[in-house]
């Protein structure tokens, strides 16, 4: 059985947690710019349903690079340009938008991904349904193929998730290699989150980029020290979270 992995706190989803001052000033002026509410939104809906504000930054940087994304038009992705930011928003948290199409009558737009995204980790995937205007649609439940301890094995790869969360964020995303991204992310951007879980995610060879554009090719052995530890054949080199953009498993 492959190692137990944290790929996002626990305590994320269980406990509400209010936003930094300034973080989406210094690491997203563009999104800002684009979406003047945006952290407004974010304050509400946290502090509403109770979880971490962590958990949005994370999940629209994997899902659309909203953070890291300069929002000047230049996007390629979608319809391009300006009409591309705009599906970009449209689907910013990838909520309704499957792997078949939109979801008729889908929470779109970046308010109620982001509400919508909450909802699923706090209470749809635990079959709860709370307050009228965040009713449950879906009827989803708990599902036991995604719980701490139970294996998901996806193209040949397997995570067994160590917490709720984890298990649920399996759930979320269908693609495997997502999580080591997510996790690369979330590493980079709250390490203090991450200071008792040192595991590896099982990465084995990898190409990490760094937020500089460059990237390192090698064994991936280990988190730990506020760094990615990297083996390049009898050298081990240290890139620190926060100067890690992005890790990609290799498959042999």
């Amino acid at each position: 059985m492959a190692e137990q992995v944290v790929i996002l706190p626990q305590r994320w989803v269980e406990d509400y947690e209010p936003m930094v001052p300034g973080w989406f000033e210094e690491h997203a002026p563009g999104l800002l710019r684009k979406v003047p509410d945006f952290t407004r939104w974010v304050r509400e809906i946290c502090e509403n349903v109770r979880v971490s504000w962590k958990i949005l930054p994370v999940r629209i940087e994997i899902e659309q690079s909203a953070i890291s994304y300069a929002w000047d038009g230049t996007t390629r992705h979608y319809e391009g340009g300006l009409r591309g930011e705009e599906t970009k928003l449209r689907y910013l948290c990838g909520v309704d938008k499957t792997d078949s199409g939109p979801r008729t009558n889908g929470w779109f737009g970046p308010r109620r991904q982001m509400l919508g995204c909450v909802l699923r980790f706090k209470y749809w995937y635990r079959g709860i349904k709370p307050r009228g205007d965040w009713g449950n649609w879906l009827g989803l439940e708990e599902d036991p193929h995604f719980k701490p301890g139970v294996a998901v094995t996806r193209g040949g790869k397997t995570i067994v998730p160590a917490n709720q969360i984890s298990a649920d964020c399996l759930r979320y995303t269908t693609n495997i290699e997502a999580q080591y991204s997510l996790n690369a992310v979330a590493r980079r951007w709250f390490p203090e989150d991450f200071e008792d879980q040192t595991d590896p995610l099982g990465f084995g060879m990898a190409s990490v980029t760094k937020v500089s554009g460059t990237s390192v090719t090698g064994n991936v052995v280990s988190f730990d020290g506020g760094a990615v530890h990297v083996d390049l054949g009898g050298v081990e080199l240290a890139i620190p979270f926060s100067e890690v953009c992005s890790i990609l498993r290799i498959l042999w």
